[in-house]
């Protein structure tokens, strides 16, 4: 089975209200919150990944998402990530391996924060166990 990728490589970020927002289909499935003076940028995803690593299973990834940063410069994020059907848990890829978010859900929105985005990781939504 293949996973399905919603934000592909080079879909431009809409600002709105302090967010930036990547749709798909007419869709916002995306918002991203980040220091000022940044933009977020949807990247190519890998071609490689693991389904599932530690207690995640990955249903489908939602976007390889740069933020650029400078040497030991810290970049904090809010990420929102729209879920259907019976998502739970948002990860980031990290070596090939899949690092579980802490996130709540907010309506249709699991929403994410991260103290320090690791440059271009792409991020999944799935299954915890």
């Amino acid at each position: 089975m293949a996973i399905a990728k919603i934000i592909q490589s080079g879909t431009p970020p809409t600002p709105n209200a302090g967010l930036f927002e990547f749709s798909a289909a007419n869709r916002v499935e995306v918002r991203v919150k980040v220091k000022a003076g940044k933009t977020p940028r949807a990247k190519d995803f890998p071609p490689t990944y693991p389904a599932s690593s530690g207690k995640f299973t990955l249903s489908r990834f939602v976007i390889n998402l740069e933020v650029q940063k400078k040497p030991g410069e810290i970049s904090p994020i809010e990420l929102r990530v729209r879920i259907q059907d019976n998502e739970t848990t948002l990860a980031y890829l990290s070596n090939n391996q899949w690092v579980i978010l802490d996130s709540t859900l907010q309506g249709d929105f699991l929403i994410a924060s991260h103290p320090d985005w690791p440059g271009d990781p792409a991020v999944g939504i799935g299954q915890s166990s």
